[in-house]
């Protein structure tokens, strides 16, 4: 899910127009510790944000007069916690963006993790019940914890390891090592994206707008796109674009990461990632219901038919679902404007593009959103 520069390296100094290229050079000194240390403690106590928050809920609807206003404030302390790895790991992300040393490039992807801690908790949740050591939530929040302190002392150590020269030549020969496989696989990731927006995207979210009028709707017009992209020879096709736009976003991002780039750039390799392993949870999670009988139907997505605010699950999946929406219209948006400053569009214009997709796609996930949270305009 990663678009970046139109033309590389001709239209690099069209895309990376606030770059400074004194700060652009390889640094030998690592990034210092405060810029990413924060983002990576937050990111381990997710787990216990997203708890808190629903406990919180909960209470706060138990609740009534001043206790329950008190409980409301923890809702929105808990949310902000939630938010705080992505918000910590984006301003990590934006005040590294010009730095290309061996430091910054490990630093810039753990931070990318850190972007899509919604999406990447599920995930390291799901895996972690599927090995069963411990069990339970126990093995997840050890799993989550050993991955996050495993690429911590990693990332610490990049850049004191070796001698500064020796980091440099390595990432020198690594960075013409994918310069090639990374060039070719622009194309594909967007032909693949494009195919993927046509033959299943649009219509799946367009038809979760069916719930926001009524439940029976939404099943309707569900049924009737079942019969498109749930079809025994078109289900596959989707399937395997799927992976070809994941696989050939995440080798642009292994490009991607060992350049500099503008605020755009982060935005847009930082979406990417959201939505690769927004779709490794959500496939994972859908197929496996689907294995075992369960029907995936809006009930399944939302927690029940009276939506995400009755259901136990609201902090976790809510945050999941409005990141994932967020994440595909800044990536669209931001992937548009590549092609059209390919295509020679002037910049202003093609921000105002860029601009168009974000507001229509915030409309959009507004909207799915008050029908996840149970809002119904038919009754």
């Amino acid at each position: 899910m990663l678009e970046a520069s139109p033309s590389e390296p001709a239209a690099q100094a069209t895309i990376v127009a606030d770059a400074r290229p004194a700060r652009g050079r390889a640094s030998a000194a690592s990034v210092s510790a405060s810029r990413w240390l924060p983002a990576v403690a937050v990111s381990m106590a997710y787990p216990f944000a997203l708890h808190g928050c629903v406990a919180a809920v909960h209470a706060a609807q138990a609740s009534a007069g001043g206790v329950r206003a008190l409980w409301s404030l923890s809702v929105l302390v808990m949310v902000a916690l939630t938010l705080a790895p992505a918000a910590l790991s984006l301003r990590a992300l934006y005040a590294i963006r010009f730095d290309t040393g061996a430091s910054a490039v490990a630093v810039r992807r753990l931070m990318h993790l850190g972007v899509a801690v919604p999406p990447f908790y599920l995930l390291c949740i799901r895996v972690a019940d599927l090995g069963a050591l411990v069990g339970g939530t126990a093995s997840g929040l050890i799993a989550w914890w050993g991955v996050w302190a495993v690429l911590g002392v990693l990332v610490w150590n990049t850049g004191r390891a070796a001698a500064p020269t020796a980091a440099e030549a390595a990432d020198e020969r690594a960075g013409r090592l994918l310069s090639t496989p990374a060039g070719r696989s622009r194309r594909i990731h967007r032909i693949a994206v494009v195919a993927v927006l046509a033959t299943f995207l649009v219509a799946h979210l367009a038809n979760h707008l069916f719930a926001l009028w009524s439940i029976p709707a939404q099943q309707t017009a569900m049924l009737a796109l079942r019969a498109w992209y749930r079809a025994i020879w078109i289900e596959p096709v989707i399937l395997a674009l799927f992976v070809i736009a994941a696989l050939a976003g995440l080798t642009r991002l292994g490009r991607l990461t060992r350049s500099q780039g503008d605020g755009f750039r982060v935005l847009q390799t930082a979406s990417g990632c959201y939505l690769v392993f927004f779709l490794m949870s959500h496939v994972w999670a859908t197929l496996g219901a689907r294995y075992q009988g369960i029907d995936t139907n809006w009930a399944f997505a939302s927690g029940g038919e009276a939506g995400l605010l009755a259901s136990d699950v609201l902090a976790g999946v809510l945050l999941y679902y409005v990141g994932s929406l967020l994440a595909v219209t800044v990536h669209a948006g931001l992937g548009l404007r590549m092609v059209l400053l390919s295509r020679r569009v002037r910049s202003a214009a093609a921000s105002r593009s860029a601009r168009l997709v974000f507001a229509s796609g915030t409309a959009l996930s507004v909207l799915i959103v008050a029908a996840l949270l149970g809002v119904r305009l038919g009754g």
